[in-house]
């Protein structure tokens, strides 16, 4: 039982100073990572360009060149560092590459060098910045080719040149890289195929993953060794075979070992269905769920409460909760997105040293304080709707919503917290609180909860002792009088 940690392209070579593009630096990173329980990093290789000097791909520096004012421009277009450190990235990745022969490598056995895995990670479909065509994000491909692209920027994987584009981009890298794992990146970014296509396009996304898998055999020969194959995949079942990601076929026909299922980058999906996955995929699959950067309660754009879709970017307690529900319905291991060293990562980076020291297993993890959140699910697939618990229209029926809490809270303080959208005057005593049915009381809160939204009013509740049960609890809130009040976010807190 450990942590994986996915390593993006940008946050070493854009968000690292200057004097660390080399060795030295690279391995340090990787040091300081496994100071705690990580099993393994995967290191992404590319957005639309490639982050190494590929062959097949142009790399993330290619074009970029700084004109007689000093200014550094892309198409005659300076390039700029917000929204996204672009020019920092690609500098950076520029300058750590005139200076080491081969920097991934190098990543990957200081990996092994503190006894884990180190992999590397191929995005699908990046589509960063798709308003601004002249950024170096974007691959000459994707420029010359506007007929190719979908709605949202990303490219069309119907089209036969773009999935050759990018099963290059993968034999590429496992003949190249000593590499113990390979990441197929398929949550950067759906959809793949234009509206209603995804089932015409599920065999041609199977021919994918069969070369590539076969792409990897060839690499185990040269290399000696195991290389595992991994899919990150959305994080229902259903859901990734509506995108045309047959992965429970990929896992039975052995083209990959590893399932990852996530959620976009909009939140944690906290309530994957790792049973559903583990009876559909054959014994010997890993499937490790992953945690993103941000909750979300909501996934909504109402007119009436916009600024609510804000996501809470997560803590160090979050995170706990989170991995102690997973452990709990059988997780081996915890993947986490966007918790890296940087501004990408947890705010308070020695609370997030901290957390990678107990995060690894169920043991170690479910001691700590922990905050089980209920969180919204953004269904990719065009046309189906979203799953987002709230917002929640407080009346004088009760209203339930239903959330993860794991195990190993007895005998430790356990509360309550619900957060409203109140208009005009709100009192907490006018609601009845109950977790599983019993009825919890408002206490003052003790702490200052960081919450998306400083402008809420909450209510903090004592849950009596032996109400919460392993596994799965059920909040509920009603009105004892009229109130004009939504219910925005809800979570259940286990102290340390």
């Amino acid at each position: 039982m450990a942590v994986w940690l996915n390593e993006d392209f940008e946050n070493f070579m854009a968000l690292h100073d200057p004097e660390e593009m080399n060795r030295a630096g690279l391995q340090k990173q990787v040091d300081d990572y496994f100071e705690g329980q990580v099993a393994g990093i995967l290191f992404c290789v590319n957005a639309q360009r490639a982050y190494f000097d590929s062959k097949v791909w142009e790399p993330a520096w290619s074009g970029v060149t700084q004109n007689s004012n000093g200014v550094w421009v892309h198409r005659g277009v300076p390039v700029k560092d917000s929204p996204l450190p672009t020019l920092r990235n690609t500098l950076g990745a520029k300058a750590l590459h005139e200076a080491e022969e081969n920097p991934f490598q190098i990543r990957i056995d200081q990996c092994r060098k503190n006894g884990g895995k180190g992999g590397l990670s191929i995005r699908f479909n990046d589509c960063h910045l798709p308003d601004d065509p002249d950024s170096p994000m974007h691959s000459s491909f994707w420029a010359e080719h506007p007929e190719w692209r979908l709605e949202d920027g990303g490219m069309d994987l119907g089209v036969p040149e773009v999935r050759e584009r990018l099963m290059l981009l993968a034999e590429e890298v496992l003949a190249r890289f000593d590499l113990d794992a390979l990441e197929l990146d398929w949550m950067r970014t759906p959809p793949f195929f234009r509206d209603g296509a995804e089932e015409a396009g599920r065999p041609l996304l199977d021919a994918m993953v069969k070369r590539i898998h076969e792409a990897r055999l060839r690499a185990e020969k040269r290399l000696g060794h195991k290389v595992l194959l991994a899919a990150r995949v959305p994080s229902r079942p259903e859901e990734s075979l509506q995108m045309g990601l047959d992965v429970i076929r990929w896992a039975g026909e052995g083209w990959i070992d590893w399932v990852i299922p996530c959620c976009f980058i909009i939140s944690v999906d906290s309530m994957i269905p790792q049973e559903v996955w583990r009876s559909l995929l054959p014994g010997n699959t890993m499937l490790t769920p992953g945690i993103d950067i941000v909750t979300r309660s909501i996934f909504s754009f109402t007119d009436r409460s916009p600024q609510v879709t804000r996501p809470m970017h997560n803590t160090a307690e979050m995170v706990n909760g989170h991995a102690a529900g997973f452990y709990y319905r059988g997780a081996r291991d915890v993947y986490l997105f966007n918790h890296m060293d940087r501004n990408t990562g947890l705010r308070d980076k020695a609370a997030c040293r901290e957390m990678m020291k107990h995060l690894g297993s169920r043991a170690d993890v479910e001691p700590r304080s922990r905050r089980h959140v209920a969180t919204a699910y953004n269904n990719l697939v065009p046309g189906n709707p979203t799953v987002s618990p709230l917002p929640l229209t407080v009346s004088l029926i009760r209203q339930k919503v239903r959330l993860e809490v794991g195990s190993g809270f007895q005998g430790r303080k356990q509360t309550a917290l619900f957060a409203f959208r109140a208009k005009g005057a709100f009192a907490p005593e006018t609601l009845e609180f109950t977790v599983n049915e019993a009825v919890c009381p408002v206490i003052a809160a003790e702490t200052a909860f960081q919450l998306p939204d400083p402008d809420w009013e909450i209510a903090v509740c004592r849950i009596p002792e032996g109400t919460l049960r392993e596994g799965s609890a059920v909040l509920g809130i009603r009105a004892l009088v009229p109130v004009d009040a939504e219910l925005q976010w809800c979570e259940i807190d286990v102290e340390q």
